[in-house]
């Protein structure tokens, strides 16, 4: 199964710790998986695109209050073509978000 494990940092300059963390257990458990880094500044349909030409039988998204808004923007694009989104967050918790079903 190809993972993608994704997040929308506010600056190229700030990576995303919890990615790297996942990523370094899923290694030691031979588990393959791909960090897809992109900012909060970059274009939507840019970031759906970079994605999409990953081909992930599962995409995770990094959700935080700074990129909650554009994350789920994304994720709605995405979804319409894509595999199955899982959600971990906090604030997917408290906002209760679900993606549509269809």
């Amino acid at each position: 199964m190809k993972t993608c494990l994704a997040v929308l940092n506010s600056k190229f300059m700030h990576t995303s710790l919890a990615l790297r963390d996942i990523r370094a257990y899923a290694r030691k458990k031979n588990i393959p998986l791909e960090l897809a880094e992109y900012t909060i500044n970059a274009e939507s349909d840019n970031i759906v695109a970079s994605l999409a030409e990953k081909q992930a039988d599962l995409y995770g998204f990094s959700c935080y209050v700074f990129n909650i808004d554009k994350t789920m923007a994304v994720i709605r694009s995405l979804q319409d073509a894509m595999s199955t989104i899982s959600f971990d967050s906090p604030v997917c918790i408290l906002t209760r978000w679900r993606p549509s079903t269809r």
